[in-house]
Order: C-alpha cells, then structure tokens, then sequence
C-alpha cells in the first residue's frame, strides 16, 4: 500500500524521476520491523544498505544525474540486498529441514 501511495503522490506532483528510488526507500524501511520483530541481524543490515542506496539515488536524481544510471544503480543494490536476504532465508530453511 505504501509503494502504491507513494507512487500516486509522485506523479501527481510531476517528480516521477523519484518513484524508483521512493520504492527503494520503502523497501530498505519494512526491513526495520522485521529485524525487531524476528531479533535478526540481517534484517538491520539489509534495511540500511537499501535505505542507503536509495538514498544515493534520490540525492543523484535531485543533482540531475542520468535517469538510466540512478535506475541501474538503486535496482542492482536492492536487488544486492533482496537477494542476499533471500538466500539467507533458504539456508535457515534448509537447517532447519534438516533437524527433523
């Protein structure tokens, strides 16, 4: 509900040149609460590095920075982290399959 939100008040303010990194943002930002609430490390460190690459990127969208560049780099490090996450989840899985 919050990457739709957000990408309705976007383009209604004409600012779709943010809506990639917006979404970005949104997706390092639900990892906090999981990290809370499942007490992993992982979570914090997944949750930062994609609120600091979307960071980047909006900072390189508002300096005018090339649209394709600020798109590759926030896509390829959220996609680092989504990734990352979810082998770790594949792992954890696994070990725990394996116990029974």
């Amino acid at each position: 509900m919050a990457i739709f939100l957000t990408c309705t008040v976007l383009s209604t303010l004409k600012l779709q040149q943010y809506v990639v990194t917006a979404i970005g943002l949104i997706v390092g930002l639900h990892f906090y609460p999981m990290a809370w609430v499942f007490k992993r490390r992982l979570d914090y460190y997944a949750a930062t590095w994609t609120c600091l690459v979307a960071l980047v990127g909006i900072s390189l969208t508002f300096r005018q920075a090339s649209q394709e560049s600020v798109i590759v780099a926030v896509g390829l490090g959220t996609a680092l982290a989504t990734v990352t996450y979810g082998l770790n989840m594949m792992r954890e899985g696994y070990k725990l399959s394996r116990r029974n």
